[in-house]
């Protein structure tokens, strides 16, 4: 059977032309030691999400390590080569109607660098263009042109590992979604989300621009008239977040491009903190589409009075599961 990619799904729900290539991203590191002569050393990952049927992903991407003085300037250009690529597992919670028709790439850059303590701190930049279209942000004469620009801090007088996590979520037209965005921080920090603008960096003439001698402030997307980084789906649709609990509701079919400033804060100091650019795929459900069947549900018992019950976690479907019980020969279930 023919296989259509996300570019062909979309284009077929919003009725438009997608162009391809990026849909979310981040960087995060952890610490590793200190060497002997002082300096910090971290393993550095990114992780970048695209449309299959897009441009490929680089084999090597540029990132600038830049201090965190007045003039931000330029400290090491550290040079990634691709570390894994392969496709985004989408069946889980989602119909098999939807999800062969979907296919979404991973790639994963990581590399140990090495950083002088500096006071301030560093912060670690990528850009690139570009990103896929989508039905919230602007696009000139038909092709995608807005870019990404992916920013982290570190601080080198706290030893920390800030926390990954898949930030492309599918949902059901129409039907309200929870979306748990946090997840148990390593090192047992506080972690906060905040709805954010997503940034843009790179150009269709410069798609991958080398690290620049000074980082500038960040430049934000653009958006068709009525969406905004509180109304990523418009101004009448459902988006809170409460609690890192993002709920929302969309009502018409496509892709819509967010962003989460996430801040860590360790003893209630700010220790570190990122953009995450991530993307919600919304579509029409089947009328017998069940969101709330557990994925490869498995169960191992013990003994006469224990059961082990395994599954995947569809945290892109349900915020929680219930666990039923019914004794022999009773009609009656219990939780």
């Amino acid at each position: 059977m023919k296989s259509f990619y996300l570019l062909s799904l979309l284009s077929i729900l919003s009725g438009s032309s997608f162009a391809t290539h990026l849909i979310g991203g981040e960087i995060t590191y952890e610490y590793i030691n200190t060497t002997a002569d002082g300096d910090e050393r971290y393993m550095v990952t990114v992780h970048l999400y695209a449309d299959c049927d897009g441009v490929s992903l680089a084999d090597e991407i540029a990132l600038g390590a830049y201090l965190n003085s007045s003039d931000k300037s330029l400290n090491q250009v550290i040079e990634m080569r691709l570390s894994y690529k392969g496709i985004v597992d989408l069946s889980c919670g989602i119909s098999e109607e939807i999800s062969r028709n979907m296919c979404v790439e991973q790639g994963v850059y990581q590399k140990i660098i090495s950083l002088s303590p500096y006071a301030n701190g560093y912060t670690l930049n990528y850009q690139s263009c570009c990103r896929n279209s989508s039905e919230n942000l602007t696009q000139s004469s038909g092709t995608p042109d807005q870019g990404f620009d992916l920013r982290t801090t570190i601080s080198t007088s706290v030893k920390n590992r800030s926390t990954y996590s898949e930030y492309i979520r599918f949902a059901c037209v129409g039907d309200t979604t929870y979306w748990d965005l946090y997840d148990i921080d390593p090192d047992g920090d506080s972690v906060v989300y905040t709805p954010l603008r997503p940034y843009t960096g790179g150009t269709t003439a410069n798609p991958r621009p080398f690290p620049a001698a000074r980082l500038s402030a960040p430049k934000s997307v653009t958006y068709n008239a009525g969406y905004s980084a509180t109304h990523p789906f418009g101004a009448s649709e459902t988006y809170t977040l409460d609690n890192n609990i993002l709920e929302f509701t969309a009502t018409e079919t496509g892709q819509y491009d967010l962003a989460f400033l996430v801040e860590e804060y360790r003893n209630g100091i700010l220790i570190s903190s990122r953009n995450v650019e991530a993307a919600i795929i919304a579509f029409v459900c089947s009328m017998d589409y069940n969101r709330n069947t557990p994925y490869d549900l498995q169960a191992s018992q013990f003994s006469h009075w224990q059961t082990q019950l395994k599954w995947r976690n569809c945290d892109n479907q349900v915020d929680k599961y219930e666990v039923f019980r019914r004794e022999d020969k009773e009609i009656n279930w219990l939780t």
